[in-house]
């Protein structure tokens, strides 16, 4: 199997992203943590936006960072619901960065933190550590091609189902507590 998939990254594309960063509120040498709550493929993939905001409040202290939070158009309203959550301050680029500029602005960052979905796997391909929750999704078969991963999961009998939307409870999501993901999350410098 292929262990890696990595992406070359214009170093003046990664250096414009890093530029747009700074523009939106990040600060020049803080740890920058990639965040993206969505997933298009259905809402049985995302973790709670309240859960989100509780991690992000709680990695802004710990590591003295700034969490960015991307994402699609589509996605600005749970992007919203993280932030009227928070007690400290996101930056929020979601629907402002096109597909082709996500990978150079994941660079510029220092770990990605997200759902199983389509950023996680452009996250992985631009070099970075990913901290992967899954839920009703299988990681054997959709954990992003890279050494530096961590899947945070608790998978119930029912998991995985595969399903776009929980007829239950959405135990898969809900069973992973903040601090579990928390736990997963390594801040290094280099990359």
């Amino acid at each position: 199997p292929v262990e890696e998939i990595r992406l070359q990254i214009d170093p003046a594309a990664r250096e414009l992203a890093s530029q747009r960063q700074l523009e939106a509120g990040a600060r020049p040498n803080a740890p920058r943590i990639a965040f993206a709550p969505g997933a298009s493929y259905g809402s049985a993939k995302c973790w709670p936006p309240e859960r989100f905001a509780a991690l992000a409040d709680r990695l802004i202290r710990r590591f003295d960072a700034d969490v960015i939070i991307f994402g699609a158009h589509s996605e600005r309203e749970v992007a919203s619901r993280i932030q009227s959550h928070m007690q400290t301050r996101a930056i929020n680029l979601v629907g402002q960065t096109p597909p082709q500029e996500l990978a150079a602005h994941f660079a510029a960052c220092d770990i990605f933190v997200g759902n199983d979905s389509g950023a996680m796997h452009v996250a992985a391909a631009a070099g970075l550590p990913v901290v992967a929750i899954f839920g009703p999704t299988d990681p054997d078969g959709t954990s992003p091609v890279t050494p530096r991963k961590t899947i945070v999961r608790k998978p119930p009998s029912c998991s995985p189902c595969f399903l776009r939307v929980c007829p239950i409870d959405h135990r898969c999501m809900t069973r992973i507590e903040v601090s579990d993901v928390e736990n997963a999350v390594k801040i290094g410098r280099a990359h």
